[in-house]
């Protein structure tokens, strides 16, 4: 199966990669993504407007965020991106798809997740968000989910598998994100990094490399288990 070509980012999920971009070398699992696996990172423009300017900490991420966007990091999802997907001739539906979509999950979901979910599940690619009650709500209401929703934990699992980021750098970003009271996934909370990765299971991998975490186990369609390869 190829690799997916975006990876539709969340602006919970990027707030946490923007507060500890020091530990991964300015957003190293963002880039790991775009160069080593053609998956390019990818917001939509109600999630650009909501990292501008957030309650909690206001400003802080428009420098970070525009360099990111600048150098392609990072890019804004529209007509011309969604035309690499699937031809310029059909770019301008699916890109109505994707908004009609985004206004039916708003009704369930503030629209930063809504639209984000919508964009994914209109192109058939994962999405990358924290916002667990968001999915509760969506599904509950019947709405379909990407597959799968990544968690920051999940890119920094596959860039400590590649070897990208190291296990002081991936515990230095779990240690900083719960001084600042961010969201961890429950098995990081009160352990390191590296004794943390054994209760949890990663939901993208590098398939050929040594598989990592725990194993997989039933779940929601949103929490699978997917295997990418390098260029």
């Amino acid at each position: 199966m190829p690799n997916p070509n975006f990876l539709l980012c969340d602006t919970d999920s990027l707030i946490q990669l923007l507060l500890t971009a020091q530990h991964s070398n300015n957003l190293i699992p963002l880039r790991m993504l775009k160069s080593d696996y053609g998956i390019q990172p990818t917001i939509v423009a109600e999630v650009e407007t909501e990292l501008m300017w957030t309650r909690r900490y206001g400003t802080r991420f428009v420098p970070t965020l525009k360099k990111a966007l600048s150098n392609g990091v990072i890019e804004v999802l529209d007509l011309s991106t969604i035309s690499r997907q699937v031809g310029a001739p059909a770019a301008k539906s699916v890109h109505s798809g994707f908004i009609a979509l985004g206004q039916e999950y708003s009704k369930y979901a503030d629209k930063g997740e809504a639209y984000t979910f919508a964009a994914a599940v209109t192109l058939g690619t994962p999405a990358l968000s924290n916002d667990k009650s968001a999915l509760d709500a969506l599904e509950f209401n019947g709405m379909q989910l990407p597959c799968p929703v990544l968690r920051v934990f999940d890119l920094l699992a596959i860039s400590y598998q590649v070897a990208a980021l190291g296990e002081k750098e991936c515990d230095k970003i779990r240690q900083e994100l719960r001084q600042l009271q961010e969201h961890v996934p429950r098995v990081f909370k009160n352990a390191s990094f590296i004794d943390g990765l054994t209760k949890f299971c990663p939901r993208m991998l590098d398939g050929a490399q040594g598989k990592i975490g725990s194993t997989p186990t039933a779940g929601p369609g949103y929490a699978a288990q997917i295997f990418v390869s390098k260029k």
